[in-house]
């Protein structure tokens, strides 16, 4: 991931760790399964990937992400 550690990001081998290769506890987010419309996930060409194809950048809420937020902030 040698990548994010030039323009436009800068980051040191910890923040790859932190911002790319880590993951959470399960109890630590509230989160819907893995979706590659995601907004919230990162753009990967497929050659930093192991299988499958690369994932393309998200600029709008999926059809999963709008019902997640409905479910989690419901209207008053």
């Amino acid at each position: 991931m040698k990548e994010s550690s030039g323009s436009p990001n800068f980051w040191s081998d910890a923040d790859i760790q932190n911002n790319i290769l880590g993951t959470y506890d399960k109890e630590q987010t509230n989160f819907t399964k893995f979706h590659r419309e995601s907004i919230m996930i990162y753009a990967t060409p497929k050659r930093l990937l192991l299988e499958g194809e690369g994932i393309p950048a998200n600029y709008k809420l999926s059809a999963l992400g709008i019902k997640f937020m409905r479910e989690t902030y419901p209207m008053q």
